[in-house]
């Protein structure tokens, strides 16, 4: 977990390069660690943090492709299990993410169906970090269509979940 760690510093700095070495780092462990269910919980997260990197590097072809293979790698049960109260989960992240850069590489129908399920899949975890950033990136989706009516009840949400922490 402080490759996992480290790598969310990076994220928060903005320093995306080593973020990127950072996510590396955890592809490369998840291929030589010899706990299965840890394997395939490092091979999520690759892709989940990829695809947040591409998005904040403008790079949307690549945080769509790595956001879709974070979902397909997704197993709630397994990670539910290996989460806390305040850590995010891939699959809320990935929808999140995979939504907004849909809307940027012009999928408006796609963005909107992820970013609806990101905010239901978190809020069926009831983890509020989760259901912050499901909604902190619903509630962009319309504003980057010039549309800005649409955000008032994701945002309404984020600041409630904020509140909630």
């Amino acid at each position: 977990w402080a490759l996992s760690s480290l790598t969310q510093c990076y994220l928060f700095r903005g320093d995306f390069h080593r973020t990127r070495r950072s996510v590396e780092r955890i592809r490369a462990c998840g291929e030589h660690v010899g706990v299965p269910e840890i394997a395939r919980i490092l091979k999520v997260l690759y892709p989940t943090y990829m695809a947040i990197t591409g998005f904040w590097l403008g790079d949307v072809e690549e945080a769509q492709d790595h956001a879709e293979r974070g979902l397909a790698y997704h197993d709630p049960v397994l990670y539910a299990g290996s989460t806390s109260l305040y850590l995010h989960d891939p699959g809320v992240l990935c929808r999140a993410y995979g939504g907004a850069s849909a809307l940027l590489a012009g999928r408006p129908e796609r963005a909107r169906r992820l970013c609806a399920e990101a905010v239901a899949t978190a809020r069926t975890l009831a983890r509020p970090w989760n259901l912050v950033a499901a909604c902190m990136m619903s509630a962009n989706t319309p504003i980057v269509q010039r549309n800005e009516r649409p955000t008032d009840p994701h945002a309404r949400r984020w600041a409630h979940s904020w509140d909630q922490r």
